[in-house]
């Protein structure tokens, strides 16, 4: 809202435009992701720089918001002809499906939901390490700091997880460990090591 005078179209152009970060342009137009996810690295040597960059998660919710779309095909064609004016200045896309451009509002609406979501383990690890009040302040002040708002509007969801949470496993861990508490420790441990190869 800040740098854009409209910032639905803002929010749009970072979905829907083949130079930003190029996850919906990737992943909308898979026609069999079990093919592609079987030759990854094959296929992401094309892809714009994100995507090749990245794990597969963000593109797949695109090939799956756009099936869902496509299974709604009145209702596409009504929210395509509001929101496909916000993506004409990018002409690459003027092919798009109803399908697609629903699929993509979608996508960005599930991603919007992930940053948010980014709270609840805030506010687990301050809790932990404070008390409830402090808890709740830091999670009632997150949406407002500037790592909030590039996490939602850039491509990288998946940092806030893996640091916040990251940091909750291992205060856990340690605590675990100095109790005594050997088994959940090593649960611990583990689901920190499974979050770091993953990476979301």
């Amino acid at each position: 809202a800040v740098v854009e005078p409209y910032p639905l179209r803002g929010i749009l152009f970072r979905q829907f435009s083949q130079v930003s970060s190029g996850y919906f342009t990737v992943g909308a137009r898979w026609d069999n992701p079990a093919d592609v996810l079987a030759r990854y690295m094959q296929h992401s040597r094309a892809w714009p720089i994100h995507p090749r960059n990245q794990p597969p998660g963000l593109m797949l919710i695109f090939w799956g918001t756009t099936q869902i779309a496509g299974l709604f095909q009145s209702a596409s064609a009504t929210f395509a002809s509001a929101l496909r004016p916000l993506t004409c200045f990018d002409e690459g896309l003027t092919p798009l499906s109803d399908a697609q451009v629903m699929g993509g509002a979608l996508g960005a609406l599930i991603e919007f939901a992930a940053a948010t979501l980014a709270i609840l383990p805030l506010w687990a690890l301050t809790r932990r390490l404070s008390n409830a009040r402090a808890a709740w302040l830091a999670a009632a002040l997150y949406p407002m700091t500037a790592c909030m708002l590039a996490w939602v509007s850039r491509w990288d969801r998946s940092f806030v997880y893996v640091s916040i949470g990251g940091v909750f496993l291992i205060e856990s861990m340690l605590e675990a460990a100095g109790k005594g508490r050997r088994r959940r420790a090593i649960l611990s441990a583990l689901t920190l090591g499974a979050l770091l190869a993953v990476g979301i």
